[in-house]
């Protein structure tokens, strides 16, 4: 099966430094001896806001896209579910990490009209 990868410095909407500085780093294991193979992605939220943009501020609104959207928003979802499920932090941690991410999402839809559409 092929996969496509986009790289992509600065998404529409987002600052290049916020993506990097929030970019986290998942690691495929590989056969045998082999190294396991690190790859930093962009971080679930910031790939779902970067969606809604393309969506509303690009028009971005054939069905691929709209895919994509939906995607992003499970992913980001299914991101906070980890972290809250996670215990290798304490729960206190854990909780103030999922506001934080839903406190950026609120903001963002309060004050920026793509977010408002």
């Amino acid at each position: 099966m092929k996969r496509e990868m986009d790289f992509i410095d600065e998404p529409f909407g987002l600052r290049g430094q916020d993506v990097r500085d929030t970019a986290v780093l998942v690691e495929f294991p590989a056969d045998g001896d082999a190294p396991a193979t690190q790859v930093w992605i962009m971080h679930p939220e910031r790939c779902m806001e970067s969606r809604v943009l393309n969506a509303v501020g690009l028009g971005k609104t054939q069905p691929l896209a709209i895919r994509q959207l939906r995607a992003s928003i499970l992913c980001a979802r299914l991101w906070s579910k980890y972290i809250l499920d996670n215990d290798e932090l304490p729960l206190e941690e854990r909780v103030r990490a999922v506001l934080r991410i839903n406190e950026r999402i609120f903001r963002r839809c309060h004050k920026e009209k793509p977010f408002k559409t």
